[in-house]
């Protein structure tokens, strides 16, 4: 074991002795696969520790592979995708998924006494993705510095690219996730969907007026923001399906998701909808004024198509928390054209409002008995179903 152990930790030195930059981080990621091969292969179990080992050294040597290459002190032009970096980083993580690969063949229970190949396999698929992950938004970064992308488009995309890994991990793997890695997962994908309101704030509205003002970019360029629209709408369905699973254990975190569930979508319908309204009316009318007509005039619209909307789906599910949640939009709605737009209208303009206002008020007291059976009602709700159909009979 002594001599085996002198000759591996030989073999080892070559890399750094002989080689120089991203071929040292080549030469341990073939060794580290070799070595794990050889321990299966032999039996012995000193192998597989010293596969441990040139594991931690090949990750420290990708480490400065990317701060060498990648960092603000390198002074090499690198291709797009065609250069050493990025395909280092490729090759490891392919020897890491290879690695994963051959746990996975040789069925063995246990890697080390005490610690089971499970484990061991779960540790590599973590840290195969993370590498896997810095490599792509390296490299991405990368490309977008060479083509002088615009600073707004460049968070856009990098956005883009860390929602669509996180759900597509996510989708992947949810269903072998344990429970904590469920809810972290989970926890992240809902930043991303925060992220992404304070984008529509800044950066998306920045590149409209690019296009507008300063006629940088196109139309296209702006059209591109629609895909993290596409991908923030589709976490938000895969984690309300994955909360509403686990309804029956815990409905309250299940009727504050749908809350928040509600007012990010109708956030983004409302942002979507300045944008359209900017993008059609620009050129006749100052955008000061366009937004003012549409947050005044537009926003009641979607909100209400969305209340609408809402209690058709909450009356249809039976979910009770839907139908309060669409009322709510309606109050809002009532609150917001009778508080803050009514100093905006003319005097003949009032009369008729708190006309109308009356008139809502008489239908909603003659309707107050319907309304309260639909929305506090007896029927049960969809998460009352789950957990009746759980309990034994």
């Amino acid at each position: 074991y002594f001599l085996l152990g002198f000759g591996v930790g030989f073999i080892s030195l070559i890399a750094p002795v002989q080689f120089e930059g991203n071929f040292i981080t080549l030469f341990w990621a073939i060794e580290l696969v070799l070595l794990y091969w050889l321990s299966e292969k032999s039996g012995l179990v000193l192998l597989k520790i010293f596969s441990f080992s040139v594991l931690l050294v090949l990750l420290i040597s990708l480490l400065f592979d990317w701060v060498n290459y990648y960092g603000y002190t390198s002074h090499e032009v690198l291709a797009v995708v065609f250069n050493k970096a990025f395909l280092t980083g490729i090759f490891v993580t392919g020897s890491l998924f290879t690695n994963i690969f051959l746990v996975r063949y040789f069925k063995q229970q246990n890697i080390l006494p005490g610690f089971s190949s499970a484990a061991y396999r779960s540790i590599l698929n973590v840290i195969a993705l993370f590498v896997l992950f810095i490599v792509l938004i390296l490299e991405l970064a990368h490309g977008l510095n060479i083509y002088n992308c615009l600073p707004s488009l460049f968070d856009i995309v990098i956005f883009s690219f860390v929602a669509a890994y996180l759900l597509g991990v996510f989708k992947i793997f949810m269903n072998r996730m344990p429970q904590y890695l469920l809810v972290l997962f989970s926890i992240a994908i809902v930043i991303t969907h925060l992220l992404h309101i304070i984008l529509s704030l800044t950066e998306n509205v920045q590149l409209r007026n690019d296009y507008l003002f300063s006629n940088m970019g196109g139309i296209g360029i702006f059209m591109y923001h629609y895909l993290n629209v596409a991908i923030v709408v589709a976490g938000l369905i895969i984690i309300k399906n994955v909360v509403r699973k686990h309804a029956a254990d815990s409905p309250e975190v299940y009727h504050t998701y749908l809350w928040y569930f509600c007012f990010v979508l109708l956030f983004i319908a409302s942002v979507e909808f300045d944008h359209l309204c900017v993008l059609g009316f620009y050129s006749t009318t100052d955008v000061s004024e366009i937004m003012k007509n549409s947050h005044m005039i537009g926003y009641p619209i979607i909100w209400g198509i969305a209340s609408l909307l809402i209690m058709i789906n909450g009356l249809r599910q039976k979910n009770k928390m839907l139908r309060i949640i669409s009322l709510t939009i309606f109050g809002i709605i009532i609150l917001k054209l009778f508080v803050f737009d009514i100093r905006y209208i003319s005097a003949g303009g009032k009369v008729a409002a708190f006309v109308i206002l009356g008139v809502i008020m008489l239908l909603v007291s003659f309707l107050y008995q319907k309304l309260k059976k639909i929305v506090f009602g007896d029927d049960q709700d969809d998460d009352e179903i789950q957990q009746t159909q759980i309990k034994p009979e």
